[in-house]
């Protein structure tokens, strides 16, 4: 019963805030709430809360997400003996997240920070065995680097006698904004705090659904975000784009090679907080704050839909293991509909942000090496994902599933309603954003570039699939061995000594598999796959004749 009624308030929050920001947005103000509660020496400490539009589409989307969590777990914890635990923290995180998103003084500002930093440990403790302890332990000691920078800004501003950043001088800015860097990068998990985000995947589904796509991980964003023009006006805004880059990179690779469905899904979720840690290093706050409100949406629906997954699986988490998705067919469509708003697919709530990400980075970059990365950020973004369904499709089905009643349970009903928000939340609130942002014009041929590098990852990832990986073996182990530079250059002595060994080492392996019996063995791949395209179109066809013979 507490599950509902906590699902009541906070989609009544969640409506409410989005009403007023709608409000706040057609008149342009915004409202400041202040409260001194303590006078020490001269120093007032007020609670101060900032309200405008862009806080208030952001708790809209925390409740919003918040409320369906609370009714998927009403389901997902019903047998767990300490449910009442696991709700009480998820209020005080989702507090704690409101304080963060509202506050506008230091003092506020740090006590909804280290409320998310605690609870979000005890949350990843959750289950108390020696694995999540662990984790748990990565998680706070990284995050406690943030707390650090945080509190020594208090203690800066505490000797100046004043919390507001309004009341300082500029070479006061500069530091404070270091240590905000710094605490935002911790908390949005950016190299090299990264490691921790793959490691809370051990707390309950429910708890990744919620902090880590939606809240925890893009505080440090949304805090990037509100001091964004002081990042942009004091240079480093390169070194936020180099760190955004290696992050996308990183966690690109990562998830093509994981083979656990959540922390697969934990890394797509470290990308996209680097992509939008690479649109804010160009200044751009308003088209990362529309991409970060998408993500949270299809990102915590994939964790809803992985949630079920595992819950009738048996908790098991190994793709290669998991029962076919054909056996849950409203979750099957549910985890397509989100993983095609990851890869930017038309028309869903994923492309609108992406697409306009994409444009700008075509239409205002200038540097290669940039284009080159966000290039390869689509097509691993799309490889990650396909590979994911294609597993889930395919795989072994061993496992026998629980039983699954032919009503639709909570879960499922919380899932659909987020599905709801992902078809139609982009192209409803783009318009907001498309309007404060200026004109991008790029030629039609940029503008269809991002479906033809989707195209592009398709063929790739049916060649990979068809492939026997004999080819692709013998290339990943000549870049995997850097050209074999080693061998050179550790053994050129010995070779030269042991009767032009080096000759028969690359007349048996390199040229042998790279010249005449590596392209017999392509050839006969591209023979494999024309026969399976001419068995296609012989069975179309047919289809058609019979077809024609049927109909006249």
């Amino acid at each position: 019963m507490i599950f509902i009624l906590f699902f009541f308030v906070f989609f009544t929050v969640g409506m409410l805030s989005m009403l007023l920001g709608f409000y706040l947005f057609m008149i342009m103000k915004v409202m400041i709430i202040s409260y001194i509660f303590m006078i020490c020496k001269g120093i007032e400490f007020n609670l101060i809360f900032f309200i405008d539009w862009m806080s208030m589409f952001f708790i809209f989307i925390v409740c919003f997400i918040s409320s369906m969590i609370f009714m998927f777990s009403k389901e997902y914890m019903a047998n767990d003996v300490m449910k009442n635990y696991f709700i009480m923290l998820l209020v005080m995180f989702v507090i704690s997240m409101m304080l963060v998103i509202m506050g506008m003084d230091m003092i506020m500002i740090l006590l909804g920070w280290d409320g998310l930093g605690l609870v979000s440990y005890l949350l990843v403790i959750f289950y108390s065995n020696e694995k999540s302890n662990n984790a748990g332990m990565i998680t706070i000691m990284s995050n406690r680097i943030g707390d650090i920078a945080l509190l020594l800004s208090i203690i800066f501003f505490f000797h100046y006698g004043s919390f507001m950043f309004s009341n300082n001088t500029n070479w006061i800015m500069n530091i404070l904004i270091m240590l905000i860097m710094i605490a935002s990068l911790t908390k949005s998990a950016q190299i090299p705090f990264s490691a921790w985000l793959p490691a809370a995947m051990l707390a309950p589904t429910p708890v990744s659904a919620l902090v880590h796509s939606s809240t925890l991980v893009t505080a440090g964003v949304y805090m990037m975000i509100r001091f964004n023009n002081f990042f942009f006006n004091n240079g480093l805004s390169k070194f936020l784009l180099i760190i955004s880059l290696v992050t996308l990179l990183l966690s690109g690779v990562g998830a093509m090679l994981e083979i656990d469905l959540k922390k697969i899904i934990a890394l797509s979720t470290l990308s996209q907080l680097a992509l939008m840690m690479v649109i804010l290093s160009f200044g751009k706050m308003n088209i990362a704050f529309f991409h970060l409100l998408t993500h949270a949406l299809f990102k915590a629906m994939l964790f809803m839909c992985a949630g079920a997954l595992i819950h009738y699986n048996f908790c098991i988490q190994d793709i290669r293991l998991m029962s076919s998705l054909f056996k849950f067919p409203l979750i099957n469509y549910f985890l397509i509909l989100s993983s095609f708003s990851l890869i930017g697919f038309p028309f869903l709530s994923g492309f609108y942000s992406k697409d306009l990400i994409m444009e700008f980075i075509y239409a205002y970059c200038n540097n290669m090496i940039i284009l080159i990365l966000m290039i390869l950020c689509i097509i691993s973004s799309f490889f990650y994902s396909v590979r994911l369904l294609y597993y889930l499709w395919w795989s072994s089905g061993k496992w026998n599933v629980i039983g699954i009643s032919s009503f639709i349970s909570l879960m499922e009903i919380s899932i659909m309603m987020l599905g709801v928000m992902v078809l139609f939340f982009g192209c409803g609130f783009s318009w907001l954003i498309v309007g404060m942002e200026k004109i991008i014009i790029v030629s039609y041929k940029i503008k269809f570039l991002n479906c033809l590098l989707i195209m592009i990852s398709g063929w790739m990832f049916i060649l990979w699939i068809l492939s026997d990986f004999i080819i692709f073996m013998q290339v990943i182990n000549f870049f995997g061995k850097m050209w074999f530079l080693p061998f050179f250059s550790t053994n050129f002595t010995f070779i030269i000594m042991k009767n032009f060994y080096s000759y028969n080492l690359c007349d048996y392996n390199f040229l042998e598999n790279f010249g005449s019996k590596g392209f017999m063995n392509f050839m006969m791949f591209i023979s494999k796959i024309l026969n399976i395209f001419h068995n296609i179109n012989v069975l179309f066809g047919g289809g058609c004749l019979i077809f024609l013979f049927l109909t006249f």
